[in-house]
């Protein structure tokens, strides 16, 4: 029999998830001999031995549990005629390395877990090289226990054998640990005095604080959540009122997916997304008969988000309690989600008892957020869970900094033929999130290159844009184009595009705000072609956080002084606001967000709001479904064009007309939307060609918006692309960026 032997290296997924031990297993099986390591970037394997055996070793590779294998380099080699296979020291080679997610505990370690017969019974910590913290805890590649934060614990006699036992789970496993020689828990109370016990006792009184109706600070893989019973009326009064944040949603943790099913309508997508190895939050529907307290978990939305516990240490606590229980962050608004004791204590007002453990996180990840909007899932907030690389089709020629923008910012790096993504820190105008942004940068430094060269977004008083002028060369890039080119880089599209980017608001290339734009782009420039009429911003920023002074700007544009009379509760100052606005010296923004803002004061009296996306929501909640729309019978409007102006003022009207009907008109708003978009769309395509239309900027977290509009292109045959990977919001403006950088060297 021919004898071969091959140097094979693979690219992707392939480090911290238990691949070295699966290779060294189906080496052994098959009579192979050689070895297989780790280096900075890839997993090189040398294997030696017989024709058939290597093909069945190729095409066992490609089945390794959670590998997602990008690229893969084989070369003939001579014979070396090694006596064994065997798992090599680490190497640190190119600096290209894919940083493995955290992954949800698995279901042969619940087993262990719930087994009393078991050495891990109810270790809250257990883990394997199938799941655990991985992101959170590396503090530089490969992914090596002495490189994370479990090199402080060392391994017990036991542990130690599993770990050199090719027949065992753990073989290999860096996370390997138990009861005796692993992580440990500590507690403390409202006034951060110490709560003594071990594990089990801490977990105890974990629980027996939320059956009493008290809160308690959790902290997880990648950072500390606030919990309380999300059934209790006054836990959630308390938790609302401490944490300050009146309206926002909670996201709830149900204990299986049974009890998920009882709350919510829960399709087979949205299962299999909750039971992920990501385990994100997911949005669902409730039932009409939900039991929980819709109105102080999720006021004024239509959704439900919904998580499953991804750790022991939630299933301990989630099977000992007998209702779901909130699973909100730990942070102020704005800020990024706490990580260490010192932070979570300066919270100390909102918990009555913290749960912590001396695991250091080294990277905060907060929690993920999906929908499945038609049968496809989008990705809202992109954090733990998700792979940290996005790979590309094309090559950096230099390693390149994307810096993002200001809120939900988050940084980039593109080297080789990937872009990393950290996660999002929240705003930079925050010292603790400016801090994260720093730590960030320093981890791509550190783990992969360091960078002359950084892309930033136009806005001067962004502080990405003053970091910019930091490094040797830097470029600025429009926010919307960069909006548009991030959805680009996550379909590895290069030619000419039509972006439709709906957002709150970007610096343009005029110095006005934009963000209601249909631009024509490459991946050298682009033109705006259309765009949504101006809406003046009563008081500034002020505007934003009062969208009754944009609601009542809409109608001065519309109706003029007659808008004084068609808003409920008008402020006292209404009249100053209407001088203000025939003045003419406030700054106008050519925002969809906005018009969002303003139509949902109209149709909801949202005077006020406190977080970013409320409006949009509040109309999603009013909103039919394209379906129900369709039954209706009702037609949609598209904006009339002036020049390259959409003009608003007839879809006003028209929201004015069904005001009695608030379901109508709020569907009659958003269906209007997506056929101007569409329709502009066909104008460009023939002009110039079958462009394919982009669907990109904040406002597509808006699930009506992103079904009317792929409705609205499956109709008319126009091509169209969506986020699924990234999501639509400013943290994935620094993938644009980067993306910017690689074609423009």
């Amino acid at each position: 029999m021919e004898r071969q032997h091959y140097h094979i290296i693979l690219h992707g997924i392939v480090q911290g998830i238990g691949f070295r031990p699966f290779v060294y297993r189906q080496a052994v099986e098959l009579g192979l001999v050689g070895f297989v390591r780790n280096d900075g970037s890839s997993v090189f394997i040398a294997i030696e031995g017989q024709k058939d055996a290597l093909q069945s070793f190729f095409a066992r590779l490609c089945n390794a549990p959670k590998a997602k294998i990008s690229k893969q380099e084989m070369r003939a080699m001579p014979l070396a005629h090694y006596d064994s296979f065997m798992i090599a020291k680490s190497e640190t080679l190119a600096p290209n390395a894919e940083i493995p997610p955290d992954f949800a505990l698995c279901p042969e370690c619940l087993a262990e877990f719930n087994d009393p017969s078991n050495r891990r019974y109810g270790y809250p910590f257990i883990a394997c090289t199938q799941c655990g913290a991985r992101a959170s805890i590396i503090a530089r590649a490969p992914f090596e226990r002495e490189n994370t934060s479990m090199r402080g614990f060392v391994m017990c006699a036991e542990c130690e054998r599993e770990y050199h036992d090719p027949s065992s789970r753990r073989f290999h496993s860096q996370l390997n640990s138990c009861a005796r020689c692993g992580i440990a828990l500590h507690a403390f109370d409202a006034d951060n005095n110490p709560i003594q016990g071990d594990n089990a006792a801490i977990l105890a009184q974990a629980v027996a604080a939320l059956l009493s109706g008290k809160i308690i600070a959790l902290k997880g893989i990648g950072g500390f959540a606030l919990l309380c019973a999300a059934t209790n009326t006054g836990a959630l009064e308390a938790l609302r009122a401490r944490k300050n944040r009146p309206t926002k949603p909670f996201a709830v943790m149900f204990a299986n997916l049974d009890s998920v099913c009882e709350a919510a309508h829960c399709n087979a997508l949205e299962s299999a997304l909750l039971q992920s190895s990501a385990a994100p939050i997911v949005l669902l529907l409730p039932r009409k008969d939900c039991a929980l307290p819709l109105a102080l978990l999720s006021p004024k939305t239509p959704y439900l988000g919904a998580i499953l516990p991804y750790t022991a240490l939630h299933h301990a606590i989630m099977q000992s309690v007998p209702f779901p229980v909130v699973f909100t962050s730990a942070n102020l608004s704005g800020e990024p989600i706490v990580c260490d004791d010192e932070q979570i204590a300066a919270l100390s007002g909102i918990y009555d008892m913290c749960v912590s453990h001396n695991l250091p996180i080294l990277s905060a990840h907060d929690d993920s957020v999906v929908a499945v909007v038609g049968d496809s899932a989008h990705c809202l907030r992109r954090s733990r869970g998700h792979p940290l690389l996005l790979p590309l089709a094309r090559s950096f020629a230099r390693p390149t900094l994307g810096l993002g923008g200001e809120q939900k910012s988050a940084p980039a790096l593109g080297i080789g033929d990937s872009i990393l993504l950290a996660p999002p820190v929240g705003e930079l105008s925050r010292p603790l999130s400016y801090a994260r942004y720093n730590q960030s940068l320093a981890f791509f430094a550190r783990n992969f290159a360091k960078s002359d060269r950084a892309i930033a977004d136009l806005h001067p008083r962004y502080t990405s844009h003053s970091l910019a002028h930091d490094y040797e060369k830097h470029v600025f890039v429009q926010h919307h184009y960069a909006h548009t080119l991030a959805l680009m880089a996550e379909h590895n599209l290069s030619g000419r595009v039509i972006g439709a980017v709906f957002d709150g608001s970007g610096y343009g290339q005029d110095k006005t705000i934009w963000g209601g734009e249909i631009l024509l782009a490459d991946t050298h420039g682009f033109a705006r072609a259309f765009h949504m009429r101006p809406l003046a911003l009563l008081g500034g920023e002020r505007a934003i956080e009062q969208p009754v002074r944009l609601a009542l700007a809409l109608l001065f544009e519309v109706v003029g002084e007659e808008a004084l009379r068609l808003i409920p509760d008008c402020p006292p100052n209404a009249g100053d606001l209407y001088a203000l606005w025939r003045k003419g010296n406030a700054p106008r923004a050519s925002s969809v967000g906005r018009l969002f803002d303003a139509v949902c004061v109209i149709l909801c009296g949202a005077l006020r709001v406190s977080y970013d996306g409320e409006c949009g929501l509040m109309l999603e909640a009013l909103c039919l479904s394209p379906r129900e729309w369709e039954k209706e019978g009702r037609a949609a409007d598209g904006l009339p064009l002036c020049g390259e102006v959409f003009d608003y003022a007839p879809l006003v009207r028209g929201v004015l007309a069904m005001r009695a009907q608030p379901r109508l008109a709020a569907s009659y708003f958003i269906a209007s939307l997506a056929h101007t978009l569409v329709s502009a769309a066909q104008i460009l395509r023939e002009e110039h060609g079958d462009l394919p239309l982009l669907l990109c900027g904040g406002c597509f977290c808006n699930q009506k918006l992103l079904a009317y509009c792929k409705a609205a292109c499956e109709a008319q045959g126009v091509p169209f692309f969506t986020h699924h990977k990234l999501a639509p919001t400013d943290s994935s403006l620094a993938v644009g960026q980067a993306y910017y950088g690689l074609w423009n060297p």
